[in-house]
């Protein structure tokens, strides 16, 4: 009789309501989906604060949502304690908080699997808590974890002893295992589950956006380096050299990154250059109608929602080869991929969209109908599977 009642704990630095970004909305989509399997599923949301550190039995808050049991667990910053020594890193003791609040939740409610969604920190300090307490680790790369990360010799290292640790290895996207495995071995024990969204309910009206003139290009997300934001909007500069068109920025600028990223607006922006700030995720899709081309410039990605959300709106799409877009989009079929960091192609692969409507529609619908691929039916199948074979390994049962 397969035991009952197992718990898995879910690690995450973005968890809705608090946060709406991809990495939010895939933890909410797999929790939601563990749990319909009929395991207890917690959450350990452990989000950033710019306070300072607060006591360990003041800074865990645990409340059911939606039949799960999430825990958000503030982490302060440390910035302004000083150093004791060179070898004192700044972060030592927010990272030895992580730790200590996940501990004393693993106390209080006796987890059978630890589930990270992010390789550092807190995959490092869950590996942690796998290892001394020996229980099964699940590692899920998103994209910017190891995409950032492992360029950081000390930051490398502690991703290498996660990964190493980890009992499986999920992917959103082949190119990031291939990261992981310059690291250390990963292959054998992962597999790629590609993120999915819900097919729309229906066409709504475009959003109204005032002072857009002419064909709109667009792009959506919280931009910062990786986003590759410069590299549209030197793109766009040449653009409207010969034409009347608009680009429109759905979205904000992350905050560490505002004062380079606007230096970049100060270069290449113009009155044609329209920003709406934060909005709604439910609003997104009315803003991409609003667009003849969306345009995602990336300089690295894992599995990009909002690239999914675009081909349900059967926008033209150009974008950057990078992550899992080369397995979503069909370069020249359901948009145009170009290299990533290249102003030139950009501006040349729009201005296609733009010359050749006909085409460019085409490839929208295209898309929309290649989006059915990513469905929530496929990502659950995969999900289920795998923790399936996760409760068998768990009931003595050998894993496949």
């Amino acid at each position: 009789m397969k035991k009952k009642g197992l718990r898995v704990c879910m690690t995450t630095q973005e968890y809705p309501p608090m946060f709406w970004g991809g990495l939010a909305q895939a933890v909410r989509r797999v929790a939601l989906l563990v749990a319909d399997m009929g395991w207890e599923v917690h959450v350990a949301n452990l989000y950033e604060d710019q306070a300072p550190p607060g006591l360990l039995d003041e800074i865990i808050e645990s409340r059911n949502e939606d039949g799960l049991m999430v825990h958000r667990v503030r982490i302060g910053r440390e910035g302004d304690l000083p150093r004791k020594t060179l070898w004192d890193s700044p972060n030592d003791l927010s990272i030895r908080l992580m730790h200590l609040s996940l501990e004393r939740l693993h106390r209080m409610h006796e987890f059978d699997v630890f589930h990270v969604f992010f390789l550092y920190p807190i995959g490092y300090v869950a590996a942690l808590m796998a290892d001394a307490y020996q229980k099964d680790l699940i590692v899920s790369i998103r994209g910017n974890d190891i995409n950032q990360y492992i360029f950081g010799p000390e930051k490398a290292t502690f991703i290498r002893t996660t990964l190493r640790r980890a009992n499986l290895v999920t992917s959103v996207a082949q190119d990031l295992l291939v990261k992981a495995e310059t690291l250390t071995p990963v292959m054998d024990k992962s597999r790629i589950i590609f993120n999915s969204i819900p097919s729309p309910d229906g066409p709504s009206p475009a959003a109204d956006v005032p002072g857009l003139e002419g064909p709109v290009i667009g792009t959506v997300g919280l931009f910062k380096g990786s986003k590759g934001l410069p590299y549209l909007l030197r793109a766009f500069q040449e653009i409207r050299q010969g034409r009347r068109t608009s680009l429109l920025v759905v979205g904000d600028i992350r905050e560490v990154e505002r004062k380079i990223q606007n230096r970049y607006f100060s270069q290449f922006g113009s009155e044609d250059v329209h920003v709406t700030g934060p909005v709604p995720h439910e609003s997104i899709g009315s803003y991409m109608r609003r667009m003849d081309v969306f345009v995602l410039p990336s300089l690295s990605e894992g599995c990009p929602n909002v690239l999914l959300e675009a081909m349900a709106s059967a926008r033209p799409i150009v974008a950057t080869r990078v992550g899992a877009v080369p397995d979503v989009i069909r370069d020249g079929e359901s948009g145009i991929l170009v290299d990533p960091g290249d102003s030139f192609q950009l501006s040349k692969a729009i201005l296609y969209m733009l010359d050749h409507p006909e085409k460019a529609v085409a490839m929208g619908q295209h898309a929309r109908q290649r989006v059915s691929d990513f469905s929530p039916d496929r990502e659950r199948q995969a999900w289920r599977s795998l923790y399936d074979g996760v409760r068998d390994g768990l009931n003595g049962v050998d894993m496949i």
